[in-house]
């Protein structure tokens, strides 16, 4: 006799370009259909950018503005998913981001609750905010079944600052189809933007034009490697509501023949593979799951170690796969400001990779290597014996 296949909701605010909702739909894809039965549950469904033929089931309850829409709009979802979990038998529900965490919870039937961290609390909520996520995490974590931290530095922070019990929370880190990024990048790139590729030599960074970002930090920096390396381009993927911010800023450092913002692409690898070198300027991060990503395709890796996820990527006991520099100050400095002290160790690193072709070999070979630490192979076994475990105990 056939075993009873586990259905699972996954649940999330909208399916944007962001990187939980691209996290999320990895996991979603990569677990066995042939053992469970996904359904992804979202608040918003007409905010859909990735494609995905897994059933969808839209709660229609938006982003509300105002007090009291924000106050009704949270009660439909408590009550639009208490009933889904009725209607499709949900055995285990999986929540993505803070809001979806605290109301799956709510929305509890018979079903195993497990929520996902993906940013480091202590350092995102601040004043009225913080206090409020404060209580919420020491009231309500700890009665999940479970709680996925993405990085260990996230599960420390629970632990530390918001008391969550130790055996409630597990880090699993997001991964990567390595096959599959190893066939997109081989696309060949737009006869448009070929200019770009074909000539000099090429740093790429890849990320919402947003402030936990940096790139401001990163393009100021790119000035004083243009000027050393006059054929350098820096080719940013990606956007967001600091474009014309961004855009401005390269106008007045004179960059425009060496600085691209190429906007959103659906295949980031083909431009990661045809450059010489990535570099993640983020002032924080959840994880960092584009800086794997990057060496996936081969190319060397630098990135500020912010919290959490790039130095758990890029070091571990025995050696570095990366080059780690100082976060900067998350300042928007103008262009007529000198570089700050972090700024120059980003462009003293990213002139050290592009001249030196023996230390940028070697990264290569390291970034390929640390890569398959963190492929499908090797993570979904983890989530698997999660669920499993859990819905065992639910049925015995």
């Amino acid at each position: 006799m056939n075993k009873k296949k586990i259905n699972i909701a996954f649940i999330l605010p909208s399916l944007d370009r962001g990187g939980v909702s691209s996290a999320a739909l990895n996991l979603i894809n990569e677990l066995d259909a042939a053992k469970y039965n996904k359904f992804i549950v979202l608040y918003d469904g007409k905010i859909i950018e990735y494609k995905t033929d897994i059933e969808i089931i839209d709660m229609k309850t938006p982003k509300a503005d105002s007090v009291p829409a924000i106050f009704i709009t949270q009660f439909k979802r408590y009550y639009r998913l208490k009933r889904i979990k009725s209607d499709k038998k949900i055995d285990i529900s999986i929540s993505f981001k803070d809001n979806p965490n605290i109301t799956s919870l709510f929305a509890k039937r018979n079903d195993k609750i497990i929520m996902t961290v993906h940013t480091t609390p202590s350092r995102d909520y601040k004043g009225l905010k913080g206090k409020i996520y404060k209580y919420l995490i020491g009231r309500y974590f700890n009665r999940a079944d479970k709680i996925i931290a993405v990085s260990d530095g996230i599960k420390n922070d629970l632990e530390k600052n918001y008391q969550v019990q130790k055996n409630k929370i597990q880090t699993i880190y997001n991964f990567i189809d390595i096959k599959h990024i190893a066939g997109l990048s081989e696309e060949h790139i737009e006869n448009n933007l070929e200019h770009i590729f074909n000539t000099g030599r090429k740093v790429i960074t890849v990320g919402r034009l947003s402030d936990a970002k940096g790139h401001w930090h990163l393009i100021r920096a790119f000035k004083q490697v243009s000027t050393e390396m006059p054929d350098a381009k820096l080719i940013i993927v990606g956007d967001g509501e600091l474009r014309p911010f961004l855009t401005n800023l390269i106008d007045e450092l004179s960059l425009k023949n060496s600085v691209h913002l190429i906007g959103n692409r659906d295949n980031p690898y083909k431009y990661m593979k045809n450059s010489d070198l990535f570099v993640l300027s983020s002032v924080y991060e959840g994880f960092g799951i584009v800086l794997i990503e990057a060496m996936a395709c081969g190319i060397p890796v630098i990135s500020t170690n912010c919290l959490s996820g790039p130095e758990e990527i890029l070091k571990n006991t025995e050696k570095s796969y990366g080059i780690l520099i100082p976060v900067c100050d998350g300042k928007k400095h103008s262009s007529g400001e000198p570089l700050t002290i972090e700024e120059k160790t980003i462009a003293e690193n990213i002139t050290r990779i592009l001249k030196n072709k023996l230390v940028a070999d070697e990264f290569k070979v390291l970034s390929l290597k640390r890569a398959f630490d963190f492929s499908s192979d090797k993570i979904i076994p983890q989530w698997e014996s999660l669920i499993d475990e859990l819905y065992k105990g639910n049925n015995l």
